[in-house]
This record gives structure tokens, sequence and C-alpha cells, in this order.
């Protein structure tokens, strides 16, 4: 069984450990090289005295504050590349450019580029390793991957010998009791195959500040592929199939709410969230894409699907979260639940927009034209459930519509989140959510259907 690693190519010195490993996880992606992170300075200290062949060091200068001056002397001494989170250095191997801490240079840019500047970095410094690097599979810090959930493929365990052992399938959870058995075991890393990684990557790279946020506060990422969310898709068509010419038209109708929203000068700039790429899958734009299909496939169900009504659900689904849009990781917070556990996160202004967003993005709607009658109506009541999140007082009833998008705004939810996710186990977890009126006509529809 794999033991843990005694020699390693890069040091990093991170003060919150969880995010440290986030940096190995890049680090190895890339160049093949293996890593090890300490959470305390005394580690680093007896690190730096007894490792010969470091190649990079990784310190948080932020969170060791003038305790970690001394130690980026010690790197210096040692000739290596250093990569602070408050200083840059100087891309170059050099080592004359550290002869003293004037060496490093401030860096001015977006905190928030951080771990994207980080990438650039080790590509530009580590070309050699890159180019050479034939690694099939890439490692995966032990404690990384109790937040890191729908990878997307097979976890595998690395042997003394150097071959590779399935471990988890790709559809399995990963509990806490099996990271303390394995840690037990003195496994320090558990690998996923590259051809998988590398969607995983590329939503790291372009979500960094929700990323990194959700690894600060101990909050799950749910990492959703284009193939898994292709998959997705193709069973809501067999669950909930719709003609070619009511796929057509809601086809068409997205182009004309794309439009819309790029003639809003507040948001036009945003219009990147709102289009999907078949190379990525982010929550924000997944979310649309999965509420449009669901709401149009529902209405049609129950003998509503007409083509004003897909018009009507296809703009609703496109602007009912527009005021979030730049801070698209607030969409994911739709219930008082979920907002009582990510609140100790959040500023004043983050909470005031979460709050009012749907109040906002309903006014935003009325502004524009051909936007259909009772959009406005079905974004303001969109979180008017029992847990729902929002500033105002619950209405008396919600509408038909309001009905038929908040329960499959719900369900589109369920299915970006579960990958093994059926309408009946949408149903039976839902059982006491949608009470009353519309809510519970609607729900009762959905269970009367068939599936496979």
């Amino acid at each position: 069984m794999q033991k843990k690693a005694q020699s390693y190519d890069i040091l990093i010195i991170y003060k919150d450990k969880l995010l440290g490993d986030l940096f190995s996880v890049l680090i190895n992606f890339y160049t093949g090289l293996e890593t090890h992170t300490v959470a305390s300075l005394g580690n680093a200290e007896k690190i730096l005295r007894d490792q010969k062949s470091l190649k990079l060091v990784v310190i948080d200068f932020n969170g060791f504050k003038d305790a970690s001056v001394k130690l980026v002397f010690e790197c210096i001494r040692k000739k290596f590349l250093i990569f602070t989170n408050d200083f840059i250095p100087r891309i170059t191997k050099d080592p004359q450019i550290y002869k003293e801490f004037g060496g490093l240079e401030k860096y001015s840019g977006e905190k928030e580029r951080l771990v994207n500047n980080f990438q650039k970095a080790i590509t530009q410094y580590f070309e050699k390793e890159i180019n050479e690097n034939s690694n099939q599979y890439l490692s995966l810090p032990l404690i990384l991957l109790l937040h890191f959930k729908n990878l997307g493929g097979n976890i595998f365990i690395r042997l003394v010998s150097g071959r590779y052992l399935k471990m988890f399938r790709k559809e399995d959870t990963i509990t806490e009791e099996d990271i303390h058995k394995l840690a037990k075991r003195q496994v320090s890393f558990l690998y996923i195959e590259k051809s998988n990684a590398h969607d995983i990557i590329k939503i790291i790279l372009k979500n960094e500040e929700a990323v990194t946020k959700a690894l600060s506060n101990r909050q799950v990422l749910n990492f959703v592929t284009p193939d898994q969310m292709k998959k997705k898709m193709e069973r809501i068509d067999k669950v909930m199939p719709l003609k070619n010419d009511e796929v057509k038209a809601m086809e068409l109708n997205i182009q004309e709410a794309l439009k819309t929203i790029e003639q809003i000068p507040k948001f036009s700039k945003f219009i990147k969230f709102f289009k999907i790429d078949p190379k990525e899958s982010e929550y924000f734009s997944s979310h649309i894409q999965l509420t449009c299909r669901l709401t149009c496939g529902l209405a049609k169900q129950m003998g509503m699907g007409n083509l004003q009504t897909i018009k009507k659900f296809v703009f609703a689904a496109y602007l009912h979260d527009i005021s979030l849009v730049k801070n698209p990781k607030l969409a994911e917070v739709n219930t008082q639940t979920k907002f009582n556990k990510m609140k100790s996160s959040l500023n004043k202004e983050e909470i005031d927009l979460l709050l009012s967003h749907h109040q906002d993005s309903a006014d935003i709607s009325v502004k524009f034209q051909g936007v259909p009658l009772e959009v406005d109506t079905i974004i303001k009541q969109h979180h008017e459930i029992n847990d729902g999140i929002c500033a105002s007082k619950p209405v008396a009833e919600v509408s038909l519509f309001s009905a038929i998008f908040i329960i499959c705004h719900d369900l589109a939810d369920y299915i970006f989140f579960n990958n093994k996710w059926t309408v009946n186990d949408f149903i039976l977890e839902k059982k006491g959510d949608y009470t009353k009126g519309s809510l519970l006509r609607v729900y009762e529809e959905m269970d009367k259907q068939e599936e496979d």
C-alpha cells in the first residue's frame, strides 16, 4: 500500500492547509512534481533543513505575517523560486535575483487572481518539467476529497509498486470515515485520471474566488463536467420529452432572451455567464439551462406547452437571477438553511443583494420590450417555498406559472448536485415542501408521471 512520501519537490507552507492543498493540485497537474503541504512554520523550518531536492516553496505571507520573512531568506540561500500570496518573484532561475529581499516584486494586481497567477508562474518556471510531464494521473490530497464532489471519474490509490488500483467508482461518495481509514494506513493522496482532471482544473481557474471562498468556509464544491451535464440533459429528454418544433421554439427564445440581456448596459458584459459552453459546466449557466428545459417539459405534461408558455419560462429562467450575475456563487443559496450556513462568510452588501435579488431581478425584467407578461411575477415568487430565502413576507398564493417554475427550479438544483438522480427520489425528498394551492397541484402532477 502507498506510504507517506518522504521526499518531494515542492513545499507549500500555508496556514489554511486546505487552500495550500489546492496549490498542490495545480502543481501536480501541470508538472507531475510531488508536493507536500504544512500548516506551521516549525514544520517548514525542519523540512527546509532536511530536504535537499526542493525546487519550489510556496509561502502564505498573509497567514504568517512577519514570521515568514526568516523563511524567505532561508529559501533564498537554498536558491530556488519562492511564490507567496503577498509577493511574486520575477520569473527567472537566476539565483542572484534573490540575494536580497528586494528581489521580490510587490504584486499590484487583483488579489482574487492569486490562483490564476500561481498557475501562470509555475507553467513559466517549470517549462521543462511540463514538457516532460507524462503523468496519466493527478494526485489529490486526501482531505481535499471531502470537499471535491462529482469529480467525473474513478478514484485510484497508488501501490508501493507504482501500480494504480481503483479505490472508488465515480458515482461513489467519499466519507470522513473513508478518509480516516486511509489516513491511518499512511495514505496521503488518491488519484484521478488526467483525462478527467482537465475539466476540474478549468472550473477551479475560471471560478477562483468561489472555489477559494468555499474551501475557506469548509464547504463542499460540486464539480459537474461537460460529459456529466450532457448525460443529465439526455435523461431529462427521456423523462420529459419535447417534440422537435418545441425544442426549436425553446432555442429561438433562448437567443431572444440573450439579446435582451445584451441590451442591458449594466449586465451586457456578463453575457458569458448566461451562455452554455459545451466545454465547461458551471452552476450559474447550467442551472439556467436545466431550469429552462424542465419548466418547458413539465408545462407540456400539464397541457400548457404552447409557444407563449415556452417563451415565458425561457425568459424567467434567464432573468430570475440576473441581479446576482456579478456574484454568481450567490445563486446557489436558494433556501434559508443554505443561507444560515453561509451567512458568516458574506459581507453586508452580499447579504442585502441575496435577500432582495428576486425583487431586483423582477424590476429589471419589466424594463425591456419583448419580455412576456407574468415573467416578473414568476421571478418575484421563485423562492416562495417553506424554506425559501427572500426579504419580503411570503405571498398568500403563488401563481400556477410560478409554482411550475419553483418546483422545476428546485429540481434543477437536485439534478445538478446529484449524479444518481431520479424524479421519484426528488418527489420523496420534497414531500411536505409544497403543501398548498398551486404548488401542491404541480407537485401532485409531477408525482403522477412514470419514470424508467
